[in-house]
């Protein structure tokens, strides 16, 4: 559902990507300005993308201003399709586009976000430093006076003086941009329309309609931010509406840098320092079977009568955060090339084992340890606050549950954020040893830049004999080795935390098991155990898994596209 959307994107060159990147990381002020293809990723269409827009795939045209204000039956069939969608509309969340803007607010470098978005999405994943150019569908507002209210409670209002009318008309479609859909002509027909509370005036939603204006303030703020900034980046807009584009326009006439991500052709690709034509990388993500509304509903509504729920997570979680799985059919680390983990045994008696883990570790670190969690993360962090929610287990060992948010979770295998002596107790972060594997190895990251991907451990592939001569600082207290603070494969999951895992299902009343073909035996016995004790087993994940004889309902889909509907 979340993928239907997003327009395909070209082929990713690393050696284009790594250039973008630094050009962009030498702005030290950078506005950024997004429009609707940063919101495909939640579900939400945008309009011009090719085979996917809403303007190139129906007909449909937007309500404007001036109709709205004088047409009663044009407000009837803006208000009516509003009110039929706005439940999805609602709940749509925000991506990892989103959240990952939120967090740039804390650099220095980070100077505004201007959004042509109405969906209130930036606003939604915590952003604050944020102008809604066009308004914000999640509230509505009186054109005659100053009162405005929540757009929720306006919604009600309009369910209370057009009883079944919901039941009436069910809506097989999609979210566009600005909220509204595409139903048959006249299905408005007597819709009734609250007015002002205060002063009787017609409520529209409370964003600039088209051939409405936009406030003077927002453009005068907006205007002053462009003279501020060293540099534009624009995301997922094709500048064709002139509210955006003027301010890619005022930057480039103050000779400013303008970068662009966006999936097709922008008003404003000549005049662009570079440009690229992806979207954040869907790679690693398998190919789901196509959604069933009815079976998700139906698992949305067994495992929401769930009392005590444990979720257990495995790679395919974070394979929206472009860390790829091991198991996926044609995706997976091990269906694509013939990479085998680094086993215990093997790491603690060879020197060139763990000269040829860490030569690896030490390049991939900088994009691992960079990694950000994606919406299934911060989906299940927020689900905390639910009393139904028990606890969190994760065979994971990027640390993408913490960085979301998450507490109540064990990491099983442990978490690659860290290292610790092998010999003591010793501990530090993985940054902190990095630094120090740079300085025991001058000139090895230049000599050998990484050119493969990450694998669920922070591990790479590089060609053999690389590691030859490549230092491994000791432990400082004891000069004992140093090693990752996971659990290696052929090494034991620690006994204290197998059964705190075997508590916490003992107390739960259903498992929800999410991106794991629980092929390793550390996650499957959970699920054994609760099956052993009749507890209702729920699966989500893209190909097979050891449990899918024992589990109540298992789908076959992506996890954002099931987490965004529970």
């Amino acid at each position: 559902m979340a993928q239907k959307f997003v327009p395909r994107s070209a082929e990713i060159c690393e050696k284009s990507v790594k250039k973008f990147i630094s050009m962009l990381g030498s702005v030290e002020k950078l506005l950024i300005v997004t429009g609707a293809g940063i919101s495909t990723e939640s579900g939400i269409q945008d309009y011009r993308s090719k085979d996917v827009g809403l303007y190139t795939t129906t007909t449909h045209k937007p309500i404007y201003y001036e109709d709205f204000m004088k047409s009663k039956s044009c407000r009837q069939r803006y208000w009516s399709h509003s009110f039929l969608k706005w439940p999805r509309l609602y709940h749509a969340v925000p991506n990892i586009n989103h959240h990952l803007l939120a967090e740039w607010e804390t650099l220095d470098r980070f100077l505004w976000l201007i959004t042509q978005n109405v969906d209130g999405l930036h606003v939604k994943a915590g952003s604050n430093k944020v102008t809604e150019l066009h308004g914000n569908a999640r509230y509505v507002k009186c054109t005659d006076c100053d009162y405005t209210e929540s757009r929720q409670t306006f919604q009600e209002k309009l369910d209370r003086v057009n009883p079944g009318f919901a039941d009436q008309f069910v809506i097989p479609g999609y979210i566009p941009t600005d909220g509204n859909i595409h139903l048959p002509l006249e299905t408005e027909n007597n819709f009734n329309i609250p007015g002002c509370p205060c002063c009787g005036g017609i409520i529209l939603t409370a964003v600039a309609l088209f051939g409405d204006k936009i406030p003077s303030f927002k453009l005068e703020h907006s205007q002053q931010k462009v003279k501020e900034c060293d540099g534009i980046l624009t995301l997922g807009t094709s500048l064709e509406v002139y509210s955006g584009y003027q301010y890619v326009l005022q930057a480039n006439k103050q000779n400013k840098p303008i970068f662009i991500v966006n999936i097709g052709p922008t008003r404003a690709d000549k005049i662009a320092t570079m440009k690229l034509d992806y979207k954040i990388s869907d790679k690693f993500v398998p190919e789901a079977a196509e959604i069933c509304e009815k079976s998700l509903k139906k698992f949305v509504s067994l495992v929401g009568s769930v009392d005590k729920l444990l979720v257990i997570t495995g790679a395919g979680i974070s394979t929206e955060s472009g860390i790829p799985d091991y198991r996926s059919k044609d995706v997976g680390l091990y269906a694509r090339i013939s990479h085998k983990p680094i086993y215990h045994q093997d790491y603690m008696s060879s020197n060139r084992c763990r000269q040829r883990y860490w030569s690896r570790n030490f390049l991939a670190w900088p994009r691992f340890g960079q990694a950000a969690p994606n919406i299934n993360h911060y989906s299940l962090a927020k689900w905390e606050a639910s009393e139904r929610f028990l606890w969190l287990i994760t065979q994971n060992v990027d640390g993408l549950h913490h960085k979301a948010g998450s507490k109540l979770v064990t990491e099983l295998h442990g978490n690659a954020l860290g290292v610790q002596c092998t010999n003591c107790d010793y501990k530090e972060s993985r940054q902190d040893y990095q630094e120090k594997l740079d300085k025991a190895n001058p000139g090895f990251k230049d000599t050998y830049v990484a050119p493969g991907e990450i694998a669920p451990d922070g591990d790479i592939i590089l060609p053999l004999g690389t590691e030859k001569g490549f230092k491994i600082p000791p432990c400082p207290c004891c000069g004992g080795l140093m090693k990752t603070a996971v659990t290696f494969f052929g090494d034991n999951v620690p006994i204290d935390k197998v059964n705190f895992c075997y508590e916490k299902v003992a107390e739960c009343d259903g498992i929800l098991s999410l991106g794991s073909s629980l092929a390793v035996l550390s996650g499957f016995r959970f699920i054994y155990h609760a099956n052993i004790q009749k507890k209702p087993v729920f699966i989500v994940n893209i190909g097979p898994t050891r449990a899918d004889h024992m589990a109540t309902m298992k789908l076959d889909y992506k996890i954002s596209d099931v987490l965004k509907e529970m």
